[in-house]
């Protein structure tokens, strides 16, 4: 695989970033905000300039001279320093309307010392008076494209400006089938998903806090298969891992914040649609919440496989004084089961593992528990199997109107149950064909789809 070029997008916060990451990609996917910090992690997309592919990367505002730094200030900065000495191209994003600020004589020196290809993007340059003031940054040494983000003004000229600084693009080798293995981490805010992306990258992709919401955006991190999970994913090439926002309560939403953690809800169950498998992930000493049961039945409901991932497990251990790998330890996993079997016994099929992604504990067997859940989910019967399922089918109380069962499609498995009569199929015996497919064919951890088709004419799409 050929590593593209990137091209940064700087400059201090509010000026527009993710507004103009938006515009280029020509897709909303980072959260914008008036709020300065919105953006907390790197984002990456693939950006089209005249047929040359780059890697555009949008960031936390650079802020050199940050007086207050906490865990979550520090984190953001550090992504910006990676993407920065990454850089191929940097786009400076400044804003027209403000003028040169103290803060912006700073980037400039900074980007100076890099001794890479600069350009100055005067954003929310709207009408002719204020596209003037874009020569004040004019002073700094860098090529200037005046442009409005939002609007959509100077993209065209922006493009034109990159186009030399890229490489000449290397004639691409027959497509290949797709061998990418697409991950979603889903969860409540700090229950470690972030933690998890980097456990698994082993580099500080995403900037980890325990203030709550600290992840905003969909971060899409690509890895190589064989350097995940001691290498238990051989049908794959590469394996991309979406870590999400938390999904918060209404309640636990800050006041004046509501847009962006909306939005940012939006997106993490708009990632569902793209990954092929859902780690939901469980702090080890809560229990699950009402929202909770309201994505993982939207995880389904999109006939995705879905992990439940206890995290922190090693803590509550530490907690009970307790030993990890002990009769104790059995005894005290088990009680969790229970509890989370209780409370959503409609996923009496999802595999439950307990990590710690701190300290990387268990990591290896929530790779061979993904690897079996792509399995089931991708499992295509043989004809001859199915015609002998329904012929057992038939013979069982109360099945003598079931005429047979084919198979629809795959990802997830979706059955046709055909029928005779007017009489629809009673759930207690769709979930009894159910567990008899799930039995026959191993079909484990992934929903399962039943369609009840009747021979008077239409295909009925009953729930399981």
């Amino acid at each position: 695989m050929t590593e593209l070029p990137t091209i940064a997008l700087v400059g201090r916060p509010n000026v527009g970033k993710s507004s103009l990451f938006n515009r280029l990609i020509k897709k909303r996917h980072a959260v914008i905000s008036d709020i300065p910090g919105t953006t907390r992690d790197r984002l990456e997309r693939t950006l089209n300039v005249f047929g040359k592919e780059a890697l555009l990367v949008d960031m936390a505002g650079i802020e050199p001279a940050l007086k207050e730094k906490n865990e979550i200030s520090a984190g953001m900065q550090l992504q910006v320093e990676k993407a920065l000495d990454a850089a191929s191209v940097i786009l400076w994003v400044v804003d027209a309307q403000v003028g040169v600020t103290a803060q912006d004589e700073l980037v400039a020196e900074l980007l100076r010392r890099l001794h890479k290809p600069v350009v100055v993007v005067a954003n929310k340059t709207d009408n002719a008076v204020i596209q003037t003031l874009q020569y004040e940054f004019a002073r700094f040494g860098f090529d200037i494209v005046p442009m409005s983000a939002i609007h959509g003004s100077g993209v065209t000229e922006l493009l034109q400006a990159l186009n030399p600084l890229l490489p000449d693009p290397v004639e691409a080798p027959e497509p290949e089938e797709d061998r990418e293995l697409r991950l979603a981490i889903l969860g409540r805010p700090n229950v470690g998903k972030s933690t998890l992306l980097n456990a698994l990258t082993q580099d500080n992709r995403a900037v980890v806090s325990p203030i709550a919401g600290t992840t905003r955006d969909a971060v899409d991190t690509v890895l190589p298969a064989d350097s995940l999970f001691s290498r238990v994913f051989t049908r794959w090439q590469t394996v991309r891992i979406i870590d999400t926002a938390g999904i918060r309560r209404r309640g636990k939403i800050e006041k004046g914040k509501q847009g962006i953690e909306g939005f940012s809800i939006i997106r993490t169950l708009e990632t569902l649609d793209a990954a092929h498998i859902a780690l939901f992930l469980i702090d080890g000493d809560e229990k699950l919440v009402h929202q909770d049961l309201q994505v993982v039945q939207k995880i389904t409901d999109a006939g995705r496989p879905l992990v439940l991932v206890v995290n922190k497990w090693d803590a509550v251990l530490d907690k009970k004084g307790l030993i990890a790998g002990t009769a104790e330890d059995d005894a005290l996993q088990t009680a969790f089961l229970e509890r989370l079997r209780h409370q959503a016994s409609f996923l009496y099929w999802a595999p439950v593992v307990f990590i710690s992604a701190q300290e990387g504990i268990n990591l290896e067997n929530l790779g061979k528990v993904i690897n079996n859940c792509f399995i089931a989910w991708s499992i295509v019967p043989e004809k001859e199997d199915l015609e002998a399922v329904s012929k057992h089918v038939r013979t069982l109380p109360r099945m003598g109107s079931v005429l047979g069962i084919t198979l629809e499609h795959s990802q997830p498995p979706t059955f046709h149950i055909h029928t005779q009569g007017k009489e629809l199929l009673h759930f207690s015996l769709r979930r009894q064909i159910e567990g008899i497919l799930r039995e026959y064919f191993d079909i484990g951890p992934t929903p399962i789809k039943l369609w009840v088709a009747r021979t008077a004419g239409a295909t009925i799409p009953e729930k399981n």
